[in-house]
């Protein structure tokens, strides 16, 4: 399991730039913290299994939009 301190790093390892990686924080709760290192200030952090555990989450919540669409269609077209 890697670890990933700073939000350049995170960035990186999702493949966006850092406005991005504070964007999914706020609006899509992209899983970091602060944290601190020894005689080091607080710094933003993650790992990959806190990574893969946000994409899971993602996949649900897609889905389970996607059936609420699905459903919304179905309930017009039959009504």
């Amino acid at each position: 399991m890697a670890d990933y301190w700073g939000v350049k790093r995170i960035g990186q390892r999702m493949g966006v730039c850092e406005s991005t990686i504070r964007a999914w924080h706020r609006s899509k709760g992209f899983l970091m913290y602060k944290r601190t290192r020894q005689y080091l200030k607080p710094s933003w952090y993650t790992n990959d299994q806190l990574v893969h555990a946000w994409e899971l989450s993602r996949c649900l919540s897609d889905r389970l939009a996607e059936d609420a669409r699905r459903a919304e269609v179905k309930k017009r077209v039959t009504t």
